[in-house]
């Protein structure tokens, strides 16, 4: 676990949503005869109306051929190297190119459940509005950086990738870094991505890049927790990560763009955004 914050939280609780995210952030790979396996990005499950959902960014599919589309996979569980393939799926994705996300569908109810027994689908439930007040070490982001063994194209030759998780804590920037390009009003945020973070001992290392990481959800904990604490009562979703600036920030994409994708798939699914979800 990495800090770009000024103050860190509760170790115990720390390692309670550290814990949950890892469930949660999905690496997404491709396996190829003649490349090895390559990790494209991180994804996050989601149902919805009683189908099934694979949230991500679409520039990770970018260069993929339409026959790859049925070798994506993932890991049956966090850190194994059995894969599952994904098989059929439907990709959606927004008109504007500008806004980087990717819903896919799957199709095979089987591998659904497969799934389900070691990762959390998460629901509309879980996603939220960014709060009004930007506030230090609320966001939360979780993924898969590609590992150093990997070459520039994320591709290994010899056995699967692994993948190092990121479980990094930072606060939103309130307003648009002048770098920033693109720019589409009220569906993109920036967050504070320094060239270092410190570890809980106090420890101060560099900030690893983000390659792997596109697609990633973005979290925010929420100011108060109702009830009994739990992580998944404290963290919402808010955004997809889509890219970076070494040593100044990543860009995140508002998650009312994924709705309007899931919107347009299906009337019921349509229904069931606007009556869960006030973004």
């Amino acid at each position: 676990m990495i800090s770009n914050e000024p103050h860190m939280a509760h170790d115990n609780e720390l390692d309670l949503l550290e814990h949950y995210t890892v469930q949660c952030a999905v690496p997404i790979l491709l396996q190829l005869d003649n490349l090895g396996t390559g990790l494209l990005g991180t994804g996050t499950f989601f149902t919805v109306a009683d189908r099934h959902f694979l949230v991500t960014a679409n520039h990770n599919f970018e260069d993929l051929m339409e026959v790859h589309k049925e070798q994506l996979a993932v890991p049956a569980f966090h850190n194994t190297e059995v894969l599952h393939t994904l098989g059929p799926v439907v990709f959606y994705a927004p008109v504007d190119d500008r806004l980087d996300v990717a819903v896919i569908e799957l199709r095979d109810a089987g591998l659904v459940k497969q799934l389900q027994r070691h990762w959390r689908f998460l629901t509309l439930a879980h996603v939220a509005a960014p709060a009004q007040e930007a506030r230090d070490g609320s966001i939360v982001l979780a993924g898969y950086p590609k590992p150093p063994s990997a070459n520039k194209n994320g591709w290994t030759p010899e056995g699967q990738v692994r993948g190092r998780f990121l479980f990094a804590r930072t606060q939103r920037i309130p307003t648009t870094p002048n770098n920033a390009d693109a720019i589409v009003d009220g569906r993109h945020f920036f967050c504070d991505y320094e060239a270092a973070g410190t570890l809980r001992d106090g420890t101060v290392v560099p900030s690893p890049p983000l390659p792997g990481v596109s697609g990633a959800s973005v979290w925010e904990r929420q100011p108060a927790v109702e009830g009994v604490w739990s992580a998944e009562a404290a963290l919402r979703v808010i955004g997809v990560e889509n890219s970076f600036i070494a040593g100044h920030h990543f860009r995140v994409t508002h998650w009312s763009v994924v709705a309007d994708v899931l919107r347009a798939i299906s009337p019921e699914i349509a229904q069931a955004v606007d009556a869960e979800l006030h973004l």
